[in-house]
């Protein structure tokens, strides 16, 4: 009799993973990306991103991503102001941030953040540019 119950509750689990495994799942697509922006902040300062690593959603031709800028700060302020906590030590200095950018077939706007450690304080910055 136990045998026989195992046979059927068998047969059952199987018709069940059939079921299962026909459903039709949406893919995950990993495609690689490339994005040049140009970005500004009220604080003197001009960005210019290169695409980094994201996670990008899409529906027909609008995009949405979140992720990582590698970028080139460029402070067209007067370097030697220490009253501006703003300024940077050169006029050009790499630096990395975080944020989102929105796109319509090739063209994207881009609102990246970046840290200053120096003085404790988050840029936020906007902008746009092209998707290759």
């Amino acid at each position: 009799m136990k045998r026989k119950k195992n046979y059927y509750v068998f047969i059952l689990l199987t018709l069940f993973s059939q079921m299962l495994f026909s459903q039709d799942v949406p893919k995950i697509k990993l495609k690689a990306v490339g994005t040049l922006s140009i970005s500004t902040d009220t604080k003197k300062s001009l960005y210019m991103n290169f695409g980094g690593p994201s996670i990008r959603f899409e529906h027909k031709k609008f995009g949405f991503a979140y992720g990582m800028f590698p970028s080139v700060r460029f402070f067209h302020g007067d370097l030697n102001d220490n009253t501006n906590p703003y300024r940077a030590k050169s006029a050009a200095t790499p630096i990395l941030g975080t944020g989102i950018s929105m796109n319509y077939k090739k063209f994207i706007v881009v609102v990246p953040m970046y840290y200053l450690p120096a003085n404790n304080v988050w840029l936020v910055s906007a902008g746009f540019g092209i998707k290759f």
